[in-house]
């Protein structure tokens, strides 16, 4: 819980440092308003709901029994580091867990038997604007089909 004296002093440092909370009935640039309706959209999206989702689709998306577990698994490795590491500064815990996170990032996404994902990503890039780069991103995506192989004949995804 924030006392009085610290809650003013986050107040002094958000003046000076020019942070203001925009509230939500403030309008967004048009520019930008995709752009944040998607941030809103991923804000509301919760484990138990992806939980739900990886049930419900386990045979058309395999990948999703996975990444639950890699999420449960990572939540258990911070509340292991907060117990050890409880007075450490915020680049120990960035040192032992950033890796373990961002490992997903360098992992092979393409069966090496069939070609076909071998997972695919739930929440995917969005763009305002159309451009040959952006087009052929978007006839990419139509054209991924996950794999179909059996779990002997494919690589165990992480």
């Amino acid at each position: 819980m924030v006392n009085d004296e610290q809650l003013r002093n986050l107040r002094v440092l958000a003046k000076k440092y020019r942070i203001r909370l925009k509230s939500q009935s403030e309008k967004w640039p048009p520019a930008h308003q995709a752009t944040f309706q998607c941030i809103r959209n991923l804000s509301q999206y919760t484990f138990e709901a992806y939980k739900n989702t990886a049930s419900a689709n386990s045979a058309s998306e395999p990948w999703k029994a996975q990444t639950l577990a890699r999420a449960e698994w990572i939540v258990e490795r911070a509340t292991t580091l907060s117990n050890t590491l409880a007075n450490s500064s915020e680049f120990s815990w960035r040192m032992h867990l950033e890796n373990d996170i961002l490992e997903r990032f360098v992992v092979e996404v393409a069966c090496p038997k069939c070609k076909h994902r071998l997972w695919r990503s739930d929440i995917e890039s969005v763009h305002q604007d159309s451009s040959r780069a952006w087009d052929e991103v978007d006839q990419r995506k139509l054209k991924r089909e996950p794999c179909k192989c059996s779990e002997a004949e494919r690589p165990l995804d992480k």
